[in-house]
């Protein structure tokens, strides 16, 4: 039951509310590489990264909401089996985007669904499973590794910032997640 807890986020660890510092300077001060920066199992389409990748525009119950990055205050929690999660103090903008602009930030973020790979080379698959999916990383030059399983959940969806620091995907139970490309 306690890992059930931690999975859906409600083992609070540790707290931080950090301003005037990038997302990246944030993540870096809670020492996590992992941010669910929009909690709904009712997510419609896949995340998309602003052209300058500093929001994340997510459509859910038929709205769309943005998470402005460098402005989302955080705290930290557990997460599958352990693992360090941010996640926001708040919920982003409602209905801070229009429909057109957030068709517009789409065309711009190629359709990957369970694979991207970087001009680097690293490539990160959502791997599916008979029951769940697990998160597969290839650095170029090292061994692929498993950062996490799911039990059940599926998650899908990924799409890399345009800088190509960040990766966003989908996990149906939990929201969208964004996480930091090793």
């Amino acid at each position: 039951m306690k890992r059930f807890l931690c999975m859906l986020g409600l083992s609070v660890a540790a707290f931080a509310q950090v301003t005037g510092l990038s997302f990246e300077q944030t993540m870096a001060n809670l020492q996590c590489d992992t941010a669910l920066i929009f909690r709904s199992n009712a997510v419609e389409v896949r995340p998309v990264w602003s052209p300058e990748g500093k929001a994340v525009a997510v459509r859910a119950n038929g709205e769309w909401w943005v998470a402005e990055l460098d402005k989302l205050p955080l705290k930290t929690m557990a997460w599958r089996g352990g693992l360090p999660l941010a996640v926001p103090t708040r919920l982003p903008d409602k209905g801070a985007i229009s429909e057109a602009t957030a068709l517009n930030w789409a065309a711009r973020n190629p359709e990957d669904g369970r694979q991207v790979k970087t001009k680097s080379g690293t490539i990160i698959t959502l791997e599916e499973a008979t029951k769940g999916v697990s998160l597969r990383v290839h650095v170029p030059g090292g061994q692929p590794r498993v950062l996490w399983k799911t039990e059940a959940e599926d998650c899908h969806s990924l799409v890399l910032s345009p800088d190509q620091k960040w990766v966003a995907f989908v996990c149906e139970w939990n929201g969208v997640v964004v996480m930091k490309v090793p």
